[in-house]
């Protein structure tokens, strides 16, 4: 019920602006295609290395264009974003003091020995509810016309997965493990319920209402609900293609 009650406000902020526009020339769309959704991850220690890498996921969204000149147009809607990344992290540096001495955190570590640590290489998979408020330049050119803009945007996160692995040694055998996310602001959630960003569109839409694109969000939010002491920041990147049609 709190989901649904957050969707249905986020949803209110864009209604009021559209209302006030006029309704000629108002079109509608659908799209849906392909995300590379990747984490900027971040972390403050010498000794500790990051590496996140981009996974397969979907999107589909419904939107509505409103021009506002014979060039420009305002659009906004709701899309279904799949998002995530797959994070490794390894110790390039040891040292008794700071990382090793105990005295920072990483989430997931595990201490071997009091010299060894070992991370594990995690992968997140979620859904995300988007809302975008973009400013859109059309240029006329061929049997159609090409499309750029971009404009800011708020999501709630909905359901999802973090898969977590821990390689294994000559004494010890990989540990594999799978867990529905935790989306919240309180002490053990994983990630925070919610997004905010900036977020780019560019693409070609045929006279008949076919319409090709790509975009990038740009996430400025930081994802971690807990303030550790190697202060690791999560931020979305998604780069998304899609096919769609404009009636």
């Amino acid at each position: 019920m709190k989901k649904i009650v957050i969707l249905l406000l986020i949803s209110g902020i864009t209604s009021p602006i559209f209302a006030q526009l006029p309704s000629s020339n108002i079109s509608f769309g659908l799209k849906g295609g392909l995300n590379l959704s990747n984490y900027d991850y971040s972390v403050e220690s010498k000794s500790v290395e990051t590496k996140a890498s981009a996974v397969k996921s979907f999107n589909f969204s419904g939107y509505v264009n409103v021009p506002v000149s014979p060039f420009l147009s305002i659009q906004s809607g709701v899309t279904v974003q799949g998002k995530g990344s797959k994070v490794q992290a390894k110790q390039s540096k040891p040292s008794l003091s700071g990382d090793i001495a105990g005295n920072n955190k990483f989430p997931g570590e595990v201490v071997i020995d009091t010299k060894v640590k070992v991370y594990p290489t995690f992968e997140d998979n979620y859904i995300s509810v988007e809302i975008p408020l973009n400013l859109v330049a059309n240029l006329k050119m061929g049997r159609g016309h090409f499309f750029v803009g971009g404009g800011p945007y708020i999501a709630y996160h909905l359901t999802g997965t973090r898969a977590e692995t821990i390689e294994g040694s000559a004494a010890s055998k990989e540990i594999n493990t799978k867990n529905d996310l935790k989306f919240g602001r309180k002490k053990g959630d994983n990630l925070q319920p919610m997004d905010y960003g900036i977020n780019a569109l560019a693409g070609y839409q045929l006279s008949s209402g076919v319409t090709f694109g790509f975009g990038y969000g740009l996430g400025l939010a930081d994802l971690l609900t807990e303030s550790k002491e190697l202060n690791p920041e999560i931020k979305n990147r998604v780069l998304s293609f899609s096919v769609g049609y404009a009636f």
